[in-house]
């Protein structure tokens, strides 16, 4: 009888080292997944490499020998079927366009995810990271991932909520699906369309209680 095929595991570029790429590179690489964590500095990627903790943005959290950490940007994304941005928002664009002829080669550039781990909009038009990422890379599968929740709180397992939302629902579900496996902690919901769950965080805000006398 033939044995199945022991599937490869997924190959994720998570490209930003602050606090929250660096968790998500971690809980990845716990997961199973073939990572590679870029920085744009090569001084502070050589020194993760070497001591193998991001006591800048992440102290106490030890960064696995494995995992791979790079400063070049097509090391990192070149034939990687999911990248995960976790870049200040004012760089998110610059980055994207550096990204963008990386990802038009390799294979099935069409099918790739390129998730969104970033706060915050653009300052000068006002879009979202999703957006910005759409517009410099057209033709690939954009997700956004979100909190409410912290780095050190998800490095360390603590329980708390992460959202994935896309305006393509199987994007935020491929999303969704590369972290609920990531600790038991985790349980998968409903993924959100990015714009209706924006709407209604945007309603929430709104919604003053009526001062009592």
């Amino acid at each position: 009888m033939r044995r199945a095929a022991i599937p490869s595991p997924p190959r994720v570029a998570v490209l930003g080292d602050g606090g929250w790429g660096t968790t998500l590179a971690i809980l990845l690489h716990r997961k199973g997944a073939d990572v590679a964590l870029w920085g744009a500095f090569p001084d502070h990627v050589d020194y993760l490499r070497r001591k193998r903790i991001n006591r800048k943005f992440l102290p106490g959290v030890p960064i696995p020998v494995a995992l791979k950490i790079t400063a070049s940007l097509e090391e990192a994304a070149a034939d990687r079927e999911v990248i995960v941005a976790a870049i200040p928002s004012h760089h998110m664009r610059s980055v994207c366009r550096r990204l963008a002829p990386v990802l038009s080669g390799g294979r099935r550039p069409g099918r790739r995810l390129v998730v969104s781990g970033s706060k915050g909009i653009e300052t000068r038009t006002l879009m979202r990271m999703s957006e910005v990422i759409a517009q410099e890379i057209p033709g690939v599968r954009v997700a956004v991932l979100s909190g409410p929740s912290h780095a050190e709180e998800v490095a360390r397992e603590i329980p708390t909520t992460v959202v994935a939302a896309s305006g393509h629902p199987p994007s935020a579900l491929a999303a969704q699906r590369q972290r609920q496996k990531q600790q038991p902690i985790l349980r998968q919901r409903k993924p959100a369309a990015e714009s209706g769950w924006f709407l209604r965080m945007r309603r929430q805000a709104h919604v003053v209680p009526q001062a009592t006398m």
